[in-house]
């Protein structure tokens, strides 16, 4: 960050000039000052260690308690601010906002207090890591895995605080904090919430009217416009943060800020494939849907516009597919319910199949299909087997009433019973094993008014049968997997 001579503005690295003033920026270390607090002083509970980081607004220092080990962060107001009123309301505002979302993609706050002097201060988590700004700057252009994980963290950030009803209005890589987790990755931390509606820390511009806030390289056209901002103003930068990451370079730049924000306002978004030809042009139109001028066109939330652009790089296999929803994996409970319905409801409209016709497979699949919760167990599969098997067991000249005669009790259903249903001439031997009384000696004639019974026929096991046979109703419907009937 560099400032101004004369107003002591700050701005980002590459703005040589003040807009306001013209003066050439410097370097903060050019100014003396008499804010820094000194290693060992005490901040409310914890002592400070060094300052690691800064601005125009504030300095941020690590802290440690003293007693338990616990490691802060600890930012202070500059001295400047400290008699401002609508400064410090907004600053003890914003801390709250931040307090109420708890996401853990954003920077804790857990206290807050004043020092001896009058100056406020806050009381963050410390994480070790750096800034997306460093690893920009370190990396150029960042892989698409990587980029794309930062994105995701950063727009569940940005949905929580959308969410809470706050807009953070200065989202760029500096206020990304990447937490340096053990297996080398980075877990991004949002900084800074409402600081941008308070004082711009890298202003770079003035209107009559007063500061405009935020940062002009990732500022939104609305927001360049002096007019009222919301949630898609955030998706806006957060377009131009994905584009950096992926091309090493903004999408709009100029010699001066005004430069850049006429072009945030007036010309199109170049398109990432253009900027670097290796990557590939599927990717650039969720985040032009980001980069639209008008908010209305912009994506609905941060999460669905990254979502996008990941499910174009998973459909690419330049990521892994992101995983279903648990939406979608519970719709598939009732989706396979309906397949098991529909095949056992086809079951029930194909015609019977003849003793001969059946096999081993179908037999598997119907029994399948009969385990199934879906299938109904009083008309299903099972039922007609069973009659079919009633008929090959009365073959020979019985009526369409011997079709109810019960199966053999002692028979398995499935593979046994698709055999011995192939047998054409059963031996008289393997007739009613399952009847509730055995056939009496005596031989009557047949009652099927088809069939003639006649003593030249006496010999034959099968008229036997006929004669006492019982009605249905008295007989026990037996299912060998279901049981008894009615």
């Amino acid at each position: 960050m560099r400032m101004c001579p004369e107003c002591r503005e700050g701005y980002e690295d590459d703005v040589p000039v003040c807009p306001a003033h013209g003066a050439a920026l410097v370097s903060p270390d050019f100014f003396p000052t008499d804010d820094t607090l000194e290693p060992g002083t005490m901040v409310g509970e914890y002592r400070i260690d060094r300052k690691i980081g800064g601005g125009t607004f504030g300095d941020v220092y690590a802290g440690e308690h003293p007693l338990i080990g616990k490691k802060v962060a600890v930012k202070v107001l500059n001295r400047r601010f400290a008699s401002d009123p609508e400064a410090v309301s907004r600053f003890i505002a914003e801390a709250r906002a931040v307090n109420k979302i708890r996401h853990r993609n954003i920077i804790d706050i857990f206290s807050f207090n004043t020092l001896p002097g009058g100056r406020h201060y806050f009381v963050m988590e410390y994480v070790e890591g750096q800034t997306l700004a460093a690893l920009i700057q370190q990396k150029r252009r960042l892989p698409i895995p990587t980029a794309l994980q930062i994105a995701q963290g950063v727009a569940s950030a940005l949905d929580a605080a959308h969410e809470a009803g706050i807009t953070h209005r200065d989202l760029k890589p500096e206020n990304v904090f990447l937490a340096a987790e053990r297996d080398g990755s980075h877990f991004p931390k949002l900084l800074d919430f409402g600081i941008a509606k308070l004082m711009d820390d890298d202003v770079a511009h003035k209107t009559g009217s007063g500061v405009l806030l935020g940062t002009p390289l990732y500022m939104s056209p609305e927001q360049a416009r002096g007019k009222k901002v919301d949630a898609r103003s955030d998706i806006y930068s957060l377009g131009v943060m994905i584009h950096e990451m992926l091309t090493g370079v903004v999408p709009f730049a100029g010699d001066s800020a005004m430069d850049v924000v006429l072009k945030h306002d007036t010309e199109p978004p170049p398109a990432m494939a253009s900027v670097c030809p290796d990557l590939p042009p599927a990717l650039d139109a969720p985040v032009l849907a980001m980069l639209e001028k008008r908010p209305r066109n912009r994506p609905a939330s941060a999460g669905e516009a990254v979502a996008a652009l990941v499910a174009q790089a998973a459909l690419l296999e330049l990521v892994p597919r992101p995983p279903l929803p648990s939406s979608v994996e519970s719709a598939r409970a009732p989706l396979e319910s309906e397949g098991l319905r529909a095949t056992a409801q086809a079951g029930r409209s194909a015609p019977a199949e003849t003793p001969h016709a059946r096999s081993e497979p179908s037999s598997t699949e119907r029994m399948s299909a009969l385990d199934s919760s879906s299938v109904n167990r009083k008309n299903g599969p099972s039922a007609r087997w069973l009659f079919a098997a009633l008929g090959i067991a009365a073959i020979g000249g019985t009526a369409s009433l011997m079709a109810r005669s019960p199966a053999p009790s002692d028979e398995p259903f499935g593979p046994g019973a698709s055999s011995g249903m192939q047998v054409e001439s059963p031996e008289p031997e393997r007739i009613p094993t399952a009847a509730p009384s055995p056939a009496p000696p005596e031989i009557s004639p047949a009652p099927a008014p088809t069939t003639t019974t006649s003593a030249s026929v006496a010999p034959q096991p099968r008229p036997a049968k006929p004669a006492k046979t019982k009605p249905p109703s008295k007989t026990p419907n037996l299912d060998p997997i279901l049981g008894e009937r009615e």
